[in-house]
C-alpha cells in the first residue's frame, strides 16, 4: 500500500481493497513508523507526519481490525482475537503464577494478550502477516516488540519457560508434527502418529517441551472436558494425573491452568498427589468482572476460591476426577438452565448415566462370579435390573435365527457412540457437541449420512423445531404425510433461502456439486468425474471462497491454503448444516 492509498482510506474510507490488503499493508507502514521515533514524540505525531494525515485515528485502526476479524470468522470459524473479559482473567492469573517468570503467548494472533504486560513478555505466531498485525497493534499500545517470534509452537516452540498462554484456532484436524518424542506423545494422547484437533496439540506441545516449573492456560471449547474418543480421553487422565491445577468455564470456553510435567523418564512422567484439591468453577452469566479483578489476591489458589464464592464452584480431589472416562463435570443450578443450555446438559448427564450403568452392570458381573446356589431373592432381583437398565434397541436377540432390522442395529450404535441424545421417551435429537467432532472428515461425515438415511427410509427422522428428530420408538413409525426424497430431506439449501438468491447460477451449480459430494459421496454427478466435462479450476476457488464468505461452506484445514486439484479442494471445504453444526431458523 503506498502512502495515497493509506491516506485515502483514512480520510475518504478507500475500501477498494479487501479488509485483510489493508490491515496487512498499513501495519507494516505503523511498525516502520514507530519502532524508530524519538523519544519525545507521541505516536500521534509520527504517523501524522509520516502519512501526511491531520490526526491519527486510533480507534479506526481498532475497527478496521474488528472488521477483518468480523469477515474471517464467516469463513474460518476461527477467532482471531480473545474478548477483552477472557484476556483480562488470563493476565490476572498470570501475573499471580508468574514469580518473575515471562508470559508467553504461543498463539499470538493479533497480540492483544501481551498489552498490559511490562518487557518480560513475550510472543510467537506462525502466520508473517499476522505477526505484522500484532507487531503494529503492539506498538501503538507502547508494547516492546522485541521479544516477538515468527515460527509454529507445535513443531519448535521458541519460549519454553514461563506462564505459557494458547488460544489455538479451532476446528479441523492437523497432522501430529513429526519432530516430536514418539513415546511421550504416545503416552499423552494414546497414539503418535495421525490427525488431532488443534486444541489438543497445542496442550500436548506444553507437555512435551514446556520446563516442569511453567504452567499453562489454555482457551478451548467446552467438549474438551467431556468428549468421548480415544485421544480427548487420553489427554485429560495424563492432565489430571499430571497437570491441572484448576478450571473455569466462561460464556463460550473453557479456560485450563495446569502445570509443567516432570519427566522422570523417557516416557515416565511424575503423578501429582491425588489428594490435591481441583477448583472446577462455572462464571454465572451476570456475573460483574470489572469489580472482582480489582480486588487484591494473595495466590492463584486465592484467586479461584474467591472466584468460586461468587459463582458456581465445585471442587475435587484430583482421584475423584480419575474414573468415569476422567470426565470433568461442570456445577450447574436450577435457574442456570435456560433452554440454549438444556442439550448441553443433558449431554453431560447422559455421560456420568452411561458411566454409573457402565460400572453397575460389571458389579452385577462380579457378583455373578462369586454368588453361591442360595442366594437371596434380593440378589435375583438385584441381577434382573441389568436388562432393564438398556435400551429396547440394545437388548441382543434370544436366538440367532432372529435378524435384527438395520434401523435397529443404527438407533444402537448412534446412542452407543454418543452421536443422539434423549429428548423425551420416544423422539430423540442429534447431539451437536458431540457429533461435530465426529464430521470434520469426508469419509465420516458420508458414514453419518448414511446412516440416517437409512433411518429416513425406515420413517426414523423428521425436521422439527430446526432440529434434526429421531423416532426411537419400539414399534414402526406411522408413515410421513408426504413422502419426500431422503436427498431432497437432507439437503441444506432450505436454510438458506435468501443468501442462495445471491448466487448467480454458476455459483449455485458448484455449490449444490459440493453439498452432493459431501452428502451422498456420489462422484459420478460432481465435476469430479472423469466423464464430466474439465471445469475451470479457477472459477471454482473464485466460488468457494464466496460460498466462504457467506457461511455455507469452512475449511477443514489450519492453513486456509487453496489446493492443485479439485479433489483436494471438495476434500477440504466442508458443508455449513444447520442440522449438523447448531441451530438455524428457517
Amino acid at each position: 500500500m503506498s502512502k495515497k492509498d493509506f491516506k485515502e482510506y483514512w480520510t475518504e474510507e478507500h475500501k477498494t481493497k479487501t479488509y485483510y490488503q489493508i490491515l496487512i499493508s498499513s501495519s507494516k507502514l505503523i511498525t516502520e513508523a514507530v519502532k524508530n521515533k524519538a523519544a519525545n514524540q507521541t505516536v500521534s505525531e509520527v504517523l501524522k507526519k509520516k502519512f501526511d494525515i491531520e490526526e491519527w485515528d486510533y480507534p479506526q485502526y481498532i475497527e478496521l481490525m474488528e472488521n477483518y476479524e468480523e469477515s474471517a470468522k464467516i469463513s474460518e470459524r476461527d477467532r482471531i482475537r480473545t474478548d477483552s473479559n477472557t484476556i483480562r482473567i488470563v493476565q490476572k492469573i498470570a501475573k499471580l503464577l508468574r514469580n518473575e517468570k515471562p508470559f508467553i503467548d504461543w498463539a499470538l494472533g493479533l497480540g492483544s494478550s501481551l498489552i498490559g504486560f511490562d518487557e518480560n513478555a513475550f510472543g510467537q505466531e506462525i502466520s508473517e502477516d499476522m505477526l505484522e498485525i500484532a507487531k503494529a497493534n503492539l506498538l501503538l499500545n507502547s508494547v516492546s516488540i522485541d521479544n516477538l517470534k515468527r515460527g509454529d509452537s507445535l513443531e519448535t516452540p521458541e519460549f519454553k519457560d514461563g506462564i505459557i498462554f494458547f488460544d489455538p484456532p479451532m476446528g479441523g484436524q492437523h497432522t501430529k508434527p513429526s519432530e516430536w518424542n514418539a513415546k511421550r506423545t504416545e503416552d499423552i494422547l494414546g497414539s503418535k502418529t495421525g490427525k488431532t484437533a488443534p486444541e489438543l496439540l497445542f496442550l500436548t506441545s506444553f507437555f512435551l517441551h514446556a520446563s516442569k516449573d511453567s504452567y499453562f492456560i489454555g482457551l478451548f471449547p467446552e467438549s474438551i472436558i467431556s468428549r468421548i474418543n480415544n485421544e480427548a480421553v487420553n489427554l485429560r487422565k495424563f492432565l489430571i494425573n499430571h497437570s491441572l491445577k484448576g478450571l473455569i468455564k466462561l460464556e463460550s470456553l473453557v479456560l485450563i491452568v495446569g502445570k509443567g510435567i516432570d519427566w522422570i523418564s523417557e516416557d515416565k512422567a511424575k503423578e501429582l498427589n491425588k489428594d490435591d484439591e481441583i477448583p472446577i468453577i462455572r462464571i454465572k452469566s451476570d456475573f460483574s468482572l470489572t469489580p472482582f479483578l480489582s480486588k487484591t489476591f494473595t495466590s492463584f489458589d486465592d484467586f479461584l476460591q474467591q472466584l468460586g464464592k461468587e459463582n458456581l464452584l465445585q471442587t475435587y480431589k484430583r482421584k475423584e476426577l480419575q474414573k468415569d472416562n476422567y470426565v470433568i463435570e461442570l456445577p450447574y443450578e436450577i435457574k442456570d438452565r435456560k433452554p440454549e443450555n438444556i442439550q448441553k446438559i443433558r449431554a453431560a448427564l447422559k455421560v456420568n448415566l452411561e458411566s454409573i450403568q457402565k460400572e453397575y452392570k460389571q458389579l452385577n458381573s462380579d457378583l455373578d462370579n462369586h454368588l453361591v446356589k442360595g442366594q437371596s431373592e434380593e440378589e435375583s432381583e438385584d441381577k434382573s435390573i441389568n436388562k432393564s437398565d438398556k435400551k429396547w434397541f440394545e437388548i441382543e436377540p434370544e436366538t440367532e435365527e432372529e435378524t435384527i432390522p438395520e434401523d435397529v442395529l443404527v438407533l444402537k450404535e448412534l446412542y452407543q457412540t454418543n452421536l443422539i441424545t434423549e429428548q423425551d421417551e420416544i423422539l430423540w435429537m442429534l447431539d451437536v457437541l458431540n457429533l461435530n467432532d465426529s464430521l470434520e472428515k469426508f469419509d465420516d461425515y458420508n458414514e453419518i449420512i448414511k446412516k440416517l438415511k437409512i433411518l429416513y427410509e425406515h420413517k426414523r427422522l423428521k425436521i422439527e423445531d430446526n432440529a434434526l428428530k429421531i423416532i426411537s420408538s419400539e414399534t414402526e413409525p406411522s408413515v410421513n404425510d408426504t413422502e419426500v426424497s431422503f436427498n431432497d430431506f437432507i439437503k441444506p439449501e432450505k436454510f438458506f433461502s435468501e443468501i442462495i438468491g445471491l448466487l448467480n447460477e454458476r455459483e449455485k451449480r458448484i455449490y449444490q456439486n459440493i453439498c452432493d459430494y459431501w452428502l451422498f459421496g456420489n462422484e459420478e454427478k460432481t465435476f469430479l468425474h472423469k466423464n464430466n466435462k474439465k471445469e475451470d479450476l479457477s472459477d471454482i476457488v473464485r466460488t468457494i471462497k464466496l460460498l466462504k464468505s457467506y457461511g455455507l461452506l469452512y475449511s477443514t484445514q489450519k492453513q486456509d491454503k487453496y489446493k492443485d486439484t479439485l479433489f483436494e479442494l471438495y476434500q477440504t471445504n466442508r458443508i455449513f448444516h444447520p442440522l449438523f453444526d447448531g441451530g438455524y431458523e428457517l
